[in-house]
């Protein structure tokens, strides 16, 4: 049977993908600058006019009562 560890930032179990994760990013640096980028292209998006634009007519409206 495996013995939990115990980490100064959790305070408690460890998980085998917790260790897995933690080593996998010792070994390899630049992973989280690549996920800070990758983040920043999905979600920190600035719409600009024309992308608001070509989103208008797709819109859908909404009432105000949803049971209409």
């Amino acid at each position: 049977m495996k013995t939990a560890k115990l980490r100064y930032r959790t305070h408690g179990y460890t998980s085998d993908f917790e260790e897995f994760l933690d080593q996998f990013k010792k070994t390899h640096p630049n992973i989280e600058p690549d996920q800070q980028r990758g983040w920043e292209i999905l979600w920190d998006r600035h719409p600009g006019m024309d992308d608001l634009a070509v989103q208008r007519p797709d819109a859908v409206p909404v009432h105000g009562y949803m049971y209409e």
